[in-house]
């Protein structure tokens, strides 16, 4: 068991229920959980949100656990304006 799948459980939430929680589908979340994607930054912030919310304590290290065999990294949604556009960052020197 995934740290997502560990906190929807704490949650007693159905995966199309904790998706609809946070703005994704029922198939994002499962495919969360199996680790063949990441959320993104900010679908992620919503969920430590809900959870705080409903006194379940979460964290981002909680979300984006590896697993052995799961694919790390972070994801950019293009729904997520926490990322700086393209071309804003400059090589030191230039």
């Amino acid at each position: 068991m995934n740290g997502l799948t560990e906190l929807r459980k704490k949650l007693g939430l159905s995966q199309a229920k904790l998706g609809a929680a946070i703005g994704i589908g029922q198939s994002a979340i499962s495919q969360c959980e199996r680790g063949l994607c990441l959320m993104s930054i900010g679908q992620a912030l919503r969920l430590v949100d809900f959870a705080k919310s409903r006194g379940v304590e979460a964290t981002l290290d909680q979300i984006y656990l590896e697993l052995p065999g799961q694919r790390g990294g972070w994801r950019q949604d293009a729904s997520d304006d926490t990322q700086p556009p393209n071309g804003t960052h400059q090589e030191e020197g230039k």
